[in-house]
């Protein structure tokens, strides 16, 4: 979503976007931070306390599916400068703020799923897959999402497929979240789940 945003706000109305300025964009990247700085320190921990690890990702993941497929139909506003810059801030800081609660879970999950002996070798794994897809994933989509909209290509092949496929690929998450017993919310061995009142 990074990788697309700025493009996807500099794009023309005819091509999906926006035609914003360097200066709009700039401000609407730099949104989320204060944001994140209230969200993660405050608000975060108290959904872990109520949901746990395993349903909060849930919800993050759920979130992040519903802001990703909504995003597209913000260029569909009327052409009044105030209201897309807003729409697109919203898109900005939920679908994101969403994955960065989703990553803080999914971390836990795998250390509490890992056998102590295994858990650095599984957590070194797991940031390998994941810095390598934080590689790809910008360039693949970033291409793909200037390429489909800088034509008029039938649907598939319009500028909501990009986000149709990250869409898809979060409820494949969400899936496999889904399929995790409830007592990956305690680390291997832990005599108790920790303090959480959902599971």
């Amino acid at each position: 979503l990074d990788a697309l945003l700025p493009i996807w706000m500099v794009n023309t109305r005819q091509e999906g976007g926006f035609a914003f300025e360097a200066v709009t964009v700039g401000g609407i990247l730099a949104v989320p931070g204060p944001v994140q700085l209230i969200w993660q320190p405050l608000i975060f921990p108290a959904l872990v306390f109520t949901c746990g690890y395993r349903r909060t990702f849930i919800i993050s993941m759920s979130a992040f599916t519903v802001g990703v497929l909504a995003a597209p139909f913000a260029a569909m506003a009327p052409d009044v400068y105030w209201l897309q810059v807003l729409l697109v801030s919203l898109v900005n800081v939920i679908p994101g703020t969403a994955a960065i609660t989703a990553s803080c879970c999914s971390a836990v999950i795998i250390n509490n799923v890992a056998p102590s002996n295994l858990r650095g070798t599984v957590n070194g794994v797991g940031e390998t897959l994941a810095a390598a897809l934080r590689v790809v994933a910008p360039v693949v989509f970033s291409m793909a999402f200037a390429f489909v909209s800088s034509e008029d290509y039938p649907w598939p092949l319009t500028y909501h497929s990009v986000f149709h496929i990250m869409a898809l690929w979060s409820l494949f998450e969400v899936g496999l979240c889904l399929l995790l017993p409830s007592k990956v919310e305690m680390a291997p061995g832990a005599a108790s789940a920790p303090m959480t009142r959902g599971r």
